[in-house]
């Protein structure tokens, strides 16, 4: 589903500004765009992957990730040690990127996971609106929704890519309620202040 252009950008414009917490900007419905605070244009990432695992952990439950997970869904293929030593390396360059003062991305023996009062997820704000069925709520969720989640972005493994396949689905079957919520409220709407309307004489 894409939403149209028009009257949607100054509200779209809005929904975008940052909460003095926030230092991380995710973007993945409509494709994928990431912006650090203070900062011109996205972060440089070593690898494709790397910036994978980022969004993969911002879109997470609590954003947060065990390594043996992230192991496995990034580097099915390894064998568990150079699967786990791939993902130090791989931690070890995100941190390079994110600010680390306090560190964003923080990690312990077992787990991996984002400051997350310092990240904000288009996505994230997308379920939270589309749990509030108020039409303002719903209409925020629209302007929110700008096409298929992460389109145009892959990654040759196929636990990533399943994963990337559930999450399209979820995203663009909510959108497609909401949308039809939002219209339903509209009409009934119309239908309660058209008759209050006064009245044009000729």
């Amino acid at each position: 589903m894409k939403v149209a252009p028009g009257g949607l950008d100054s509200l779209r414009a809005t929904l975008h500004l940052t909460n003095d917490m926030t230092r991380l900007k995710i973007d993945v419905l409509g494709g994928l765009q990431i912006r650090l605070a203070g900062q011109q244009g996205s972060p440089a990432f070593p690898t494709r992957k790397s910036k994978a695992i980022l969004v993969y952990l911002a879109l997470s439950p609590g954003m947060l990730r065990s390594r043996a997970q992230l192991a496995s869904v990034f580097w099915e293929r390894s064998a568990e040690e150079q699967a786990r030593a791939s993902l130090r390396q791989t931690l070890s360059s995100l941190r390079r990127i994110l600010p680390n003062a306090p560190p964003l991305l923080r990690a312990e023996s077992d787990a991996v996971w984002l400051d997350e009062p310092s990240v904000e997820v288009d996505a994230l704000q997308f379920r939270r609106l589309a749990t509030d069925r108020s039409a303002a709520s719903l209409a925020n969720a629209v302007a929110l929704y700008r096409g298929v989640l992460l389109d145009g972005f892959g990654l040759r493994e196929e636990p990533f890519e399943q994963w990337m396949i559930l999450e399209r689905r979820w995203f663009h079957e909510r959108a497609v309620d909401v949308l039809t919520e939002l219209a339903g409220t509209m009409n009934d709407l119309a239908r309660w202040t058209t008759p209050l309307l006064p009245q044009a004489e000729y």
